[in-house]
């Protein structure tokens, strides 16, 4: 899915879609919630960011397992 954070009150999540469609996918979008986007930054600023891996090298890492 893709998370997309505006800013600290707004905050969109989207999911894939495997319809045939113009449609690319299907979110939820959260206006005037400053609690939990907050909630949200700290979880990405604290679990996700330092453990992003670069597609590139996560794709290798695949490759040399098959």
């Amino acid at each position: 899915y893709d998370l997309i954070i505006f800013d600290a009150k707004h905050f969109t999540m989207n999911f894939p879609t495997i319809k045939d469609s113009d449609e690319s996918s299907r979110g939820i979008m959260f206006e005037n919630e400053p609690e939990l986007a907050e909630d949200l930054v700290n979880w990405y600023d604290n679990f996700v960011k330092d453990d992003i891996e670069n597609f590139e090298n996560c794709k290798k890492r695949y490759m040399s397992k098959s």
